[in-house]
């Protein structure tokens, strides 16, 4: 094993986080200003989710909103228990120039690469 991987298999053990589906609202515009750790806000209308917020597991602070609706561009699928919830496929994002890549699965974040200062592909071709 390179040291590259073992130190990001490290990283990656050292810094699973859990998130479970706390509170549901009605409307996105009830979601709180300030999220609760380690747990996400479910946007459902009519029992049918349609968005996903929680602050993202780097650390940083910033809050991601994430859309379950499936004939958008950008859209993820939430299955399993509110415990152990697994949202496919994984999140990618650039917030103030910091890049987070990640999969939650059963609950558990899987990092892509460790969080780190880079600006994401697309906005690299522009």
């Amino acid at each position: 094993m390179g040291v590259r991987l073992r130190i990001t298999s490290l990283y990656a053990k050292a810094t699973r986080r859990n998130l479970v589906i706390g509170q549901t609202v009605e409307a996105a515009d009830l979601v709180p200003r300030h999220l609760p750790a380690r747990a996400a806000i479910l946007v459902a209308s009519n029992g049918r989710p349609s968005w996903a917020a929680f602050t993202c597991p780097c650390g940083n602070g910033h809050q991601l909103m994430i859309s379950l609706i499936a004939p958008r561009r950008a859209s993820w699928q939430l299955s399993g228990p509110r415990r152990a919830p697994t949202i496919h496929p994984s999140i990618d994002v650039v917030a103030g120039g910091h890049r987070c890549h990640f999969w939650i699965r059963r609950g558990h974040v899987e990092w892509a690469d460790p969080p780190r200062t880079r600006a994401h592909p697309r906005e690299e071709e522009t």
